[in-house]
């Protein structure tokens, strides 16, 4: 029984700490390196089709590529977590691809069809991810920690018992 517990709270901590840790820290990459760029994006789609693919191929895929490779290098012990971390990969992924498909979009060679089933598909693998989050939040008696936030997401915390 102490083992399970202790496996138990291992998972947790490990949990707690992959989300306060490295989810919030994509989430920050990518806000960095992506987000922050949309404004300068819709300027050069106003300069021309062209000038905004080669914009997201030289500006926006090379900061998603930093978070791709961010992703690849983190390492968890516990199959619960190392799953929804592969949530997350696969997820960061997609997306990567769907900024590829936008930049071809831009000069004509994929059509805005595949560009919205590229942003349904996106949403379902983003959902997934944390529909997953939540159930091992509730099963491992994680809450969110009003008092301590970064980049405007909650951090984790061990709940309370009742």
């Amino acid at each position: 029984m102490i083992i399970g517990c202790s496996s138990n709270d291992e998972v947790t901590k490990e949990l707690i700490n992959y989300y306060n840790n490295n989810w919030i820290t994509v989430q920050k990459m990518k806000e960095e390196g992506i987000g922050k760029k949309r404004l300068e994006l819709l300027r050069t789609e106003e300069e021309g089709n062209e000038k905004a693919g080669d914009f997201v191929e030289e500006e926006i895929l090379p900061s998603m590529q930093e978070v791709l490779d961010y992703l690849h290098d983190v390492k968890l012990e516990h199959k619960e977590n190392q799953k929804l971390h592969q949530l997350q990969v696969e997820a960061e992924e997609f997306f990567y691809k769907s900024l590829q498909d936008g930049a071809e979009n831009n000069r004509g060679k994929v059509s805005d069809d595949e560009i919205y089933k590229n942003t349904d598909k996106l949403e379902e693998k983003y959902d997934a991810f944390l529909e997953r989050r939540d159930e091992l939040m509730k099963k491992y008696n994680i809450e969110w920690d009003e008092d301590s936030s970064e980049n405007g997401y909650n951090k984790m915390k061990l709940g309370t018992e009742e």
